[in-house]
């Protein structure tokens, strides 16, 4: 992998490899196998044009945000919940594409609410941002303990159980 990025660098213009996602700014997958090379240059436009989205604490990358939130398809009224927010990357980019959603952010960490508020004010975005912990029963502050749609990001790092229905005060979909 290192002599493909050397090899990139030195013959395309002198372009330094970036280990960091957050820092770059294209990102270059280059799959080797048997068959052959695939090298894939991931291109989405989306309307901000500001670094990370205009957010002053980004999360995850802007553009897997947009692709997740794009899985949505958010009706007016809808409520969204993002039960583990981080943020607040994935909930912006869900306001940005249906803004007439009703967006709730919760996570554990006071310090990532309170970069979720930041992040959301800078750019605009309605989204109620609180503390607490899915793992819990009744460990999600919703009003009427309901939603109609869960976002999540995908599960790189430790994996939590996520309390949803059932007898112990989870949240569950409108009227179930």
């Amino acid at each position: 992998r290192r002599g493909v990025a050397a090899g990139l660098r030195d013959g395309l213009m002198g372009w330094e490899p970036v280990i960091s996602r957050q820092e770059s700014h294209v990102e270059v997958q280059i799959i080797l196998s048997d068959g052959g090379v695939l090298v894939d240059v991931p291109l989405l436009v989306q309307g901000s044009k500001q670094a990370h989205g205009g957010m002053a604490a980004p999360g995850v990358k802007t553009v897997e945000s947009w692709a997740l939130a794009r899985t949505l398809d958010v009706r007016p009224s809808e409520r969204v919940v993002d039960a583990m927010c981080g943020s607040g990357s994935l909930l912006i980019e869900a306001f940005r594409s249906w803004p007439l959603g009703d967006y709730v952010g919760v996570d554990i960490d006071p310090l990532q609410v309170e970069r979720a508020s930041v992040n959301a004010l800078q750019t605009g975005s309605k989204i109620r941002f609180s503390q607490g912990d899915a793992t819990l029963p009744g460990g999600l502050p919703l009003p009427g303990m309901w939603c109609d749609k869960l976002l999540a990001d995908m599960p790189f790092g430790v994996q939590h159980p996520l309390t949803l229905g059932g007898g112990g005060g989870g949240a569950a979909p409108r009227g179930g």
